[in-house]
């Protein structure tokens, strides 16, 4: 039915439907380096895990983040948003609508 999600751990997601986008990759087992789209919801260390983010990032994905995110310059991609609250971004044909409420 979904089989193109993949829940790997938490609040980590993996989509594969003709892009491949992980929202919060943690605890990722393997190195697939296959991501076009990572987004990241917030800082925590379980929704922001440079680690696994090196492991599904390749040299052109696209980093979509919360402006309250300022970590991943450590990672040093060519390509990074920041999304103030309540913005709406269009990245490779993909709307996304920022909130930075907290739960």
């Amino acid at each position: 039915m979904l089989d193109f999600i993949t829940i790997n751990e938490h609040s980590s997601i993996r989509v594969d439907e003709g892009k491949i986008i992980y929202s919060d990759p943690y605890n990722i087992n393997c190195a697939p380096h296959d991501a076009d789209i990572i987004l990241i919801t917030h800082s925590h260390f379980d929704h922001y895990s440079p680690d696994d983010i090196r492991k599904v990032m390749k040299s052109d994905t696209v980093i979509v983040c919360p402006d309250t995110v300022n970590e991943p310059e450590e990672l040093t991609l060519p390509i990074l948003y920041r999304l103030r609250s309540s913005l709406t971004l269009s990245v490779r044909s993909t709307r996304y609508l920022s909130t930075t409420e907290q739960w």
